[in-house]
């Protein structure tokens, strides 16, 4: 398993805690967890934040599931006092994306199958045994390309479609390409199994489908053109009735 910045991250603030408590790293009681877990959110660390350092920590230490439900009890008396919010309320159109990749002169039509087993094949020498991880960097010694070159990556493309990315970072592709799916007509019970969220899990409806950027302007300009509608309807009822009340002649 690849161990991330964020990993590391938790494990040196989890060392430095055993080590101002002279405990051991890898033996720790329930109380221990949750007071690092408490101190951090005493330091305004959000929800999110906290989970992961939990995910993290669960991988060097065993908990059990009485410990485990505890924790996670934890977390949701955390959640309620720092809810998340979602981080878009708006998306983008993956079609100026997809017109973009077609504008590739040696293959406009690419297919993801096919593309993936030519990249296979090509940097199977640059692979070391039993290496799991599919993305490599194209420049020398050709190393296991990390999440942030990932990310990077798809911010330039998305950058070179026309995307803002000042605004959408990498990870709105799951929000735009969930959002759109839906907006084809994709049932949302196929979305969540392709993306791999259960059937119970409300993670798309919360925090993933967004209306397009566009779509929100033009409902904002609806609701003012409505408003002055209103407004001017209204007033030709209050000039009929005058007109009514007084017998005006015009």
């Amino acid at each position: 398993m690849e161990i991330t910045v964020d990993i590391r991250r938790t494990y040196k603030k989890w060392w430095l805690f055993c080590q101002q408590r002279q405990s051991d790293i890898y033996e720790a009681n329930l109380a221990h967890i949750i007071s690092f877990l408490n101190e951090l959110y005493l330091q305004n660390s959000s929800y999110t934040s906290l989970n992961s350092h939990r995910s993290a920590l669960s991988l060097i230490l065993n908990f059990s599931n009485a410990d485990e439900n505890l924790i996670k009890r934890f977390l949701r008396g955390v959640y309620r006092t720092r809810p998340v919010f979602a981080k878009y309320n708006t998306t983008w159109d993956p079609m100026p994306v997809l017109s973009y990749l077609k504008t590739f002169t040696d293959c406009p039509e690419l297919c993801v199958i096919k593309t993936l087993k030519a990249y296979l094949l090509r940097t199977n020498s640059f692979r070391k045994v039993n290496d799991g991880y599919l993305m490599l960097t194209f420049k020398k010694p050709h190393r296991t390309a990390t999440a942030q070159s990932i990310s990077r990556w798809v911010k330039q493309v998305l950058e070179k479609s026309g995307i803002n990315t000042h605004f959408f970072h990498a990870h709105s592709t799951r929000h735009a390409t969930s959002s759109a799916a839906l907006r084809k007509g994709l049932n949302i019970d196929q979305i969540k199994n392709t993306i791999g969220w259960t059937q119970k899990s409300h993670v798309f409806q919360k925090f993933y489908n967004r209306p397009l950027a566009l779509e929100k302007v033009m409902f904002r300009l609806f609701l003012l053109c409505t408003g002055i509608l209103y407004y001017h309807l209204i007033q030709m009822y209050v000039l009929i009735l005058i007109f009514l009340v007084f017998n005006i002649n015009y």
